[in-house]
């Protein structure tokens, strides 16, 4: 016979050893719907705070063609990728530009005046708008870049004009208050490898840090590197034991480094080939050799600088065909082919990434636009456009702002 009191004892020991037990499965589902909530919003995260890019535009033919006839424009992007866009800057021609560390100025080189007189102009940047601090003629009509060192105290402008027609690289000295002070320093290219109008025409990259430069030039088969100190005049010095050669035919180029700089990303201007360089130091060493050629295509290279994602995961680079290139980057820096995307433009210039690697401007000189691209940041996949070209007259460049 089973008293009343020891069912009643029997049941309340059944419902505590239940309850570990709910308990346990509870925090199971908690946890599991909690990772795939997770795991959704990183695959579509939204935007922080709107987003800048700047977009250098630049009339095919400019001389002759009025002040007014391309320059600089601001790209805003919403939340929800939306753009919007107004001109900061009418000049003739803008080829490329470049803002300052803390963000307050922009330099720009160019013909701003539709002439073939090449020059560099520093722009007060403040609430949407620039506004001209100065500016200085450049010798030679080529000159391309500019470059500002990590530091923000220099400005180096590649392809000038020197003393008996040589062509070098040009240091200028910049002000605190942004202005461009004065030319400190003039270094003619190393023209052993290269001669005619190849020896004319280079690209140079600082190193993170500062400390170095390399100066990628056409028909070479040579990263040639300098020193560099910004806090002395005459600090740009040829720094032959760094220079990286590579084999022939290479003619590496638009280099870039990784967010991390401890790996650096060259393109041929011949083939289509991607170079992936470790760093060391303020040495590079070349790590990679990735042949981009597609079988039974006679492919060749697009003349546009790589774009790599800030969290160092993805490269994505213009390919022929009116299409963009992904590659995944792991962790040593090594690339993978992921796979070709249509850039959604007619003849793509230029791309670039948002800051958090969900979405791809590409600049279209055929259609006077710049397409807006969503990306997987799971996959690095390119998906089709959802939204229609956004009107940016001629545009050559495009870079964000960070």
């Amino acid at each position: 016979m089973t008293h009343r009191g020891d069912r009643r004892g029997s049941a309340a020991m059944a419902r505590r050893a239940v309850r570990p037990v709910v308990a346990v499965v509870t925090m199971l589902l908690v946890a599991s719907s909690a990772r795939a909530l997770a795991t959704e919003v990183e695959a579509t995260p939204p935007f922080l705070s709107p987003q800048r890019f700047l977009v250098s535009a630049a009339p095919a033919g400019v001389a002759g063609k009025t002040a007014s006839s391309g320059g600089l424009f601001l790209i805003d992007m919403a939340r929800d990728g939306s753009l919007q866009a107004h001109s900061l800057w009418r000049a003739g021609s803008v080829d490329r530009v470049v803002a300052s560390p803390d963000g307050r100025f922009l330099y720009v080189a160019g013909h701003p005046d539709g002439g073939n007189t090449g020059r560099i102009t520093a722009l007060r940047f403040e609430n949407g708008h620039a506004a001209v601090l100065n500016r200085l003629s450049l010798d030679g009509p080529a000159a391309f870049g500019p470059e500002i060192s990590p530091a923000g105290r220099a400005l180096l402008v590649s392809n000038v004009a020197g003393k008996g027609g040589q062509f070098g690289l040009a240091v200028f000295a910049l002000g605190e208050n942004g202005q461009i002070v004065r030319q400190r320093q003039f270094v003619p290219y190393p023209s052993a490898d290269v001669a005619g109008a190849e020896a004319r025409t280079g690209t140079a990259s600082f190193t993170p840090d500062g400390k170095a430069v390399f100066l990628a030039t056409p028909g070479s088969d040579t990263l040639h590197a300098f020193r560099f100190d910004d806090r002395i005049d005459t600090s740009l010095k040829p720094w032959t034991e760094a220079d990286l050669s590579f084999p022939k035919g290479s003619s590496p180029g638009h280099l870039v480094f990784a967010p991390d700089g401890r790996h650096a990303y060259a393109l041929s201007v011949d083939t289509p080939t991607l170079f992936v360089l470790r760093s060391d130091g303020d040495r590079l060493a070349l790590q990679q050799t990735l042949s981009l050629a597609e079988p039974g295509r006679d492919d060749g290279p697009v003349d546009a600088a790589p774009a790599i994602t800030p969290d160092g995961r993805f490269l994505y680079l213009l390919a022929t065909g009116n299409r963009i290139a992904v590659l995944r980057l792991d962790g040593d820096g090594r690339a993978s082919l992921i796979g070709r995307f249509p850039a959604g433009a007619r003849a793509p210039v230029a791309v670039a990434a948002d800051m958090i690697g969900a979405r791809l401007l590409v600049a279209d000189s055929a259609s006077g636009s710049v397409v807006e691209l969503p990306v997987d940041r799971n996959t690095g996949a390119i998906e089709p456009a959802r939204l229609p070209p956004f009107p940016i007259p001629a545009p050559i460049a495009i870079s964000a702002l960070r």
